[in-house]
């Protein structure tokens, strides 16, 4: 388990890690902040969500020191819209096409106990009208991605 960040630096470089944003992106935002000390002030975290380099959701993991799990196959998990016993749901954004998406994730050991490895993942919205479409899951180790 991941220890939560103690200071700046280490936020930083959590989420450099992370890979969420370029470092050069992230150094110009962050610049009034580097030296402080202590934990990441609020004023800079919300200059990263009001700048669309990070959502609150992310942040919250981040701050954790979470870094991993923000990526799902071409797209990108912006925060949590919901989680069960059997799924999780996030809303995410297409690398790419920068489209949103609501994407289900299932925990591997559930991944078995689906109908087919390619059963339907996610529905793609589409401007204000819901579309649903197949985006479907593969079997990859321990590591689930979008098709």
């Amino acid at each position: 388990m991941s220890a939560p960040v103690q200071s700046v630096d280490e936020f930083l470089q959590v989420v450099r890690r992370s890979g969420l944003v370029e470092d050069a992106r992230l150094t110009a935002a962050v610049e009034p902040w580097i030296a402080h000390a202590g934990l990441p002030p609020e004023p800079m975290l919300q200059a990263l969500t009001d700048s669309g380099l990070l959502t609150r959701w992310q942040i919250e993991q981040l701050l954790k020191g979470r870094y991993k799990g923000f990526a799902l196959g071409k797209y990108r998990l912006l925060k949590l819209l919901g989680a069960g016993g059997m799924s999780s749901v996030y809303l995410a954004e297409h690398a790419t096409l920068k489209s949103k998406a609501a994407v289900k994730v299932l925990p591997v050991k559930r991944v078995d106990q689906t109908s087919h490895p390619y059963e339907p993942a996610a529905a793609v919205i589409a401007s204000n009208k819901p579309v649903t479409t197949s985006v479907g899951v593969k079997r990859d180790a321990q590591l689930l991605q979008a098709a």
